[in-house]
């Protein structure tokens, strides 16, 4: 069984920001800790969406025991993001 765990962390200096075309984006790090004495690759997606936009470029490939960050963006439309909350979403590893 793979043993991993994982922290979404919110930037704290920036709330979001506005891209090209009307989206707002808010950026997160993915702490993701290999608990395991074996590499893993892992897959990320979220799950029960149809608002959030999803995008993360690099593959999550961690050596045994590796604690990496990665960044991590996400993004909807202005009105669709009233009362949102990250907390709202699930997401599967």
């Amino acid at each position: 069984m793979c043993r991993l765990r994982a922290e979404l962390i919110r930037d704290r200096n920036v709330l979001y920001r506005e891209l090209p075309g009307g989206m707002i984006e808010s950026v997160y790090m993915l702490k993701i800790t290999n608990m395991d004495n074996e590499p893993h690759r892992y897959e990320m997606t979220v799950l029960d969406n149809d608002v959030v936009e999803f995008d993360f470029s690099r593959p999550l490939e961690l050596e045994a025991e590796e604690v990496p960050t990665f960044p991590c963006a996400f993004a909807c439309r202005p009105r669709q993001a009233a009362g949102l909350k990250t907390s709202s979403y699930a997401s599967r590893l």
